[in-house]
């Protein structure tokens, strides 16, 4: 909401206390870019793969940047159903670390998240 451009860059790969759980490092754009991210998101479940798939945009219509991010390998209630997590951008330029909101797939090997996309 502040007129820059902001954005994410997946790491499906990164270990922050699980292994391969991944990350989304969040960047907020400003009058040069930055070379460190204001924010680091995870799945904190082993393998869940989370950053596989990114899209931002303004999803809850309140001015802030929102992020969105597939972990495919995200264990729902079934094995690699996977997950679709969204982060809600606030005033503050802050992304919270848990999820606002999180779409899931009860199917084995569905691997919900492998694409994410605003339309």
């Amino acid at each position: 909401g502040d007129g820059y451009a902001d954005f994410a860059v997946g790491a499906p790969l990164v270990d922050n206390g699980q292994t391969d759980e991944g990350g989304v490092y969040v960047y907020l754009g400003g009058t040069t870019i930055p070379t460190s991210s204001n924010a680091f998101l995870e799945s904190n479940q082993v393998s869940g793969f989370l950053g596989s798939s990114l899209a931002g945009g303004d999803i809850n219509g309140d001015g802030y940047s929102d992020v969105i991010s597939g972990a495919p390998g995200f264990d729902t209630p079934a094995t690699n159903g996977g997950l679709a997590g969204v982060w809600f951008g606030t005033a503050g330029n802050t992304f919270e670390p848990s999820r606002d909101l999180s779409i899931q797939s009860s199917q084995v090997n569905a691997r919900l998240g492998t694409s994410v996309a605003f339309v």
